[in-house]
């Protein structure tokens, strides 16, 4: 069931593929990663459009296993912008150790497909509240929405 708008829409979808990417850093944390898609909202034809288009809600989330040698003092939360001024090392050396795949959604009209990577950790001075060290995580995401094909009327 879809809530409308007399301008969007919010379209239901279904998860077929949303599962964590893991990367071990060159400090031996253990990073998770996962795109998480919250909404799709199908947008009216704009002036100049010749069709709809979309718009998608999401959230990056990430968690961090240290090794007890490299946790620190407990702090509080940090938005990045706040964290970006503490990077002690940027670009450290990182590899994937679990491949989550490609990220697969269903709605009625299209599949979505989401390919995300991460592309560079930094690492902070800073801690979280249970002493695990902050990290900034830097990474890009690919959308292609596969269209389904029109069933025919006869």
């Amino acid at each position: 069931m879809s809530k409308k708008s007399a301008k969007e829409e919010l379209l239901p979808f279904k998860i077929l593929n949303e599962k964590y990417h893991m990367f071990e850093s060159e400090d031996g944390s253990i990073i998770s990663a996962k795109f998480v898609l919250i909404h799709i909202v199908k947008m009216p034809a704009q002036k100049g459009m010749d069709k709809s288009g979309y718009y998608f809600q999401s959230q990056f989330v990430t968690g961090v296993w240290a090794l007890p040698k490299n946790r620190g003092e407990r702090d509080k939360s940090y938005t990045t912008d706040e964290l970006a001024k503490f990077i002690e090392k940027e670009n450290l050396m990182f590899k994937q150790i679990q491949d989550g795949g490609s990220n697969l959604y269903e709605t009625d009209e299209f599949n979505l497909l989401i390919n995300y990577r991460v592309k560079q950790i930094d690492k902070t001075s800073k801690f979280d509240s249970m002493g695990v060290p902050a990290y900034i995580i830097r990474s890009e995401s690919e959308v292609l929405v596969q269209e389904k094909p029109k069933e025919k009327k006869e």
